[in-house]
């Protein structure tokens, strides 16, 4: 199951189905088509975006 799909189920479960639009879609194929290309954050990238001094 791809990420995308999991997330869609979990939000199921809370009892309201969430419909993506157009350019949710967009996004969520454009990052599938960098996983199956290998292309991952580094841990340092994931790292800095999660750091409280960001912004």
């Amino acid at each position: 199951m791809h990420a995308a799909q999991q997330l869609l189920a979990l939000e199921a479960r809370e009892g309201e189905f969430y419909q993506p639009d157009d350019d949710e879609w967009a996004a969520i194929e454009q990052g599938l088509a960098q996983a199956r290309r290998g292309e991952f954050a580094s841990a340092d990238e994931i790292a800095a975006l999660l750091s409280p001094s960001r912004g």
